[in-house]
């Protein structure tokens, strides 16, 4: 698990692809110092729909793309690939889940003691209901769903303390269905609160910023309202992704500072 994986590409900062995905990251500042890689990553896996995020500290800011790397790696020798068009059941999507679950803990057992970061992921399979969800999370990284048709927005994830390095286990696995115009957006703490209505960046300008921006604009209209409201004194990455737009592709892209 100490390779990357096959055709990783490697991009700096952002990606976006219109009416699918967009993705950014900046990295924190004080006045009058230099920005420095404090270690946001993204991986964005098109070939086996999972998309991910993760926050290392500046002790060991590349730790969030090894383990970054590692689990895409893990995931690419087990995951159905879209062309194959599998379609799960319930039942062996339970089973599926399972196995991945045990897999990822045996990885994060392995990990302990190698630096620590947050992970926040999402992968996609196709079932006998339609397109559903797999949510992998530990830390303090935040996964939000937006429908705008109805203009909501509430949180996927649970907050915790569980970080890769420390923890042989993962703090958060869900399965879930959602809506067709469902858009999902992933975000390190960087990013304030997106539900919150007292911070920098409050809900309902948060709101205003998700319903008037196309998914691919997302991130960086995130990123940008929160650094004038009060400055970005952390590193920060976000995902927005229209899953119900993704087409079968074998791009794998890294985003790094």
């Amino acid at each position: 698990m100490d390779g990357e994986s096959p055709g990783l590409e490697k991009f700096r900062h952002s990606y976006r692809c219109q009416g699918v995905i967009g993705a950014h990251l900046r990295p924190g500042y004080k006045p009058g110092q230099t920005p420095v890689n404090n270690g946001d990553c993204i991986i964005l896996d098109f070939e086996n729909r999972f998309f991910g995020l993760s926050d290392s500290s500046d002790r060991d800011p590349d730790a969030s793309k090894r383990f970054l790397v590692q689990f895409d790696c893990l995931l690419s020798s087990i995951a159905p690939k879209p062309n194959a068009v599998q379609i799960f059941g319930s039942k062996d999507l339970k089973r599926w889940v399972d196995d991945l679950t045990r897999k990822t803990n045996s990885l994060l057992l392995d990990l302990k003691g190698n630096g620590s970061c947050t992970f926040t992921g999402l992968h996609f399979l196709n079932t006998s209901n339609g397109l559903v969800s797999v949510l992998m999370h530990t830390g303090d990284s935040s996964l939000y769903e937006f429908v705008p048709n109805k203009q909501t927005l509430f949180r996927r994830t649970e907050n915790n303390f569980w970080m890769v390095g420390r923890t042989d286990k993962l703090y958060q696995v869900t399965t879930f269905e959602f809506g067709s115009k469902s858009i999902f957006i992933m975000a390190t703490d960087g990013m304030s609160d997106l539900r919150d209505a007292s911070t920098s960046l409050p809900k309902e300008r948060a709101l205003k910023i998700l319903c008037q921006n196309a998914v691919e604009d997302i991130p960086r209209e995130l990123i940008i309202h929160e650094i004038l409201e009060s400055g970005l004194y952390d590193d920060v990455a976000v995902i927005a992704i229209a899953p119900q737009q993704l087409m079968a592709s074998k791009r794998k892209i890294l985003i790094e500072q």
